[in-house]
This record gives structure tokens, sequence and C-alpha cells, in this order.
């Protein structure tokens, strides 16, 4: 039993699950060190679901640690130019989430047609976990939302998986996800009327 906890890919798992905690303790707090967490945390990701063969997460952790990138540049100009967080139209709203169901569709007929071995809910939580993460490095309020969902769902796909330690952070980062709106929110609405 002992032989499982120094098991390799458990320590990489657990290394992961600390990263992700500091990432979205400095994400709620708007603070660019939140970056640097979310590439450290990514990179974990990669090597344990290259392990347990999870290829939509693994993929969509290659993608967190490229946005992790973006969002270190992106927020570095936003200082500059003193852009806190910003909220987007409900039209714009509606057509990223038709664009995320519609892609989802898409990937999923893809996989099934190559026989992959990739599930409907691997492919729909990388979809819209792409799209979070982008509103994430642009600082959209709505972000937030999407990962409230999207991580209860991956606290299923992971205890399904055996994944104890991202099971037991994706509850806690959807209970983090809520607070994370509640404090962006807060700065939206104050930044708003100063920029009035």
């Amino acid at each position: 039993m002992l032989a499982n906890y120094l098991n390799p890919f458990t320590i990489i798992e657990w290394l992961g699950v600390v990263f992700t905690l500091l990432y979205n303790l400095f994400l709620i707090r708007e603070n660019i060190w939140c970056w640097l967490f979310g590439i450290l945390c990514s990179a974990c990701g990669i090597a344990v679901f290259y392990h347990t063969q999870l290829y939509g997460q693994m993929l969509l952790y290659l993608f967190y640690t490229a946005m992790g990138f973006y969002g270190l540049w992106y927020w570095k100009q936003a200082e500059k130019k003193h852009i806190h967080i910003v909220n987007w139209s409900n039209q714009k709203q509606a057509l990223v989430l038709g664009s995320g169901v519609v892609l989802s569709a898409i990937s999923y007929f893809i996989v099934i047609k190559n026989q992959s071995n990739l599930s409907v809910m691997d492919i729909t939580l990388t979809i819209f976990s792409f799209i979070a993460t982008f509103k994430e490095t642009r600082k959209v309020l709505s972000g937030w939302l999407y990962w409230v969902i999207l991580n209860l769902l991956s606290a299923y796909l992971f205890f399904n998986n055996g994944l104890l330690g991202y099971f037991i952070l994706s509850l806690v980062y959807s209970v983090l996800s809520v607070y994370g709106y509640m404090a962006w929110r807060k700065i939206y609405l104050n930044t708003k009327d100063e920029n009035k």
C-alpha cells in the first residue's frame, strides 16, 4: 500500500494539486504570479494524464501550459494599461457557449469514427476548459462560472479513474471557483464605477 503512495506519478499528482491550489489562490487575487504556478501544475498534469491514458485531459493540460505563458504575457500588458476584470455581452457569451457545444459534438463524432479511448465527458470537459481558460487569461468574469460546473464534472471523471488527488482538488476547486467569481465580481464592480 505504501508503494502506491511512493509511486512517482502519485507524487507528481500531489505536486500538481499543490501548484494548482497556489495558482487558484493567486488568480482569485488577480495576482500575475498565478501563471507561474499554472505552468507548473500543468506540467505535472501532462505527466499524470499520459500515465493514466486520459488523453483528452493530457491535451487540455498541454493547452493550459501554453495558456499559462499567454496569460503571463497578457496580464503584464493589462497591468501597464490598467485593465482589470471585464464582462462580455450576453450575445458574445451565447456565441461562445454555442461554439463549445458544437465543437464538443464535432469532436465526439471524430472520436467515434476513429474508435478512440476518449469519453464524451472527457471531450466535453476538454473543450469547455479551453474556453474557461481563455476567459481567465483575458480576465473575463464569467470564466469562474464555467469552472464551478467543469470542476464538479472533473471530480466525477477523476474519481472513476482512481485519481484521488485530482478528485479532491476538483471538489476544492469548485468551491474556490465560487469564491473566485465573487472576488472578481467585486473587483469588476469597483473598477467599473471608477471608470465611469
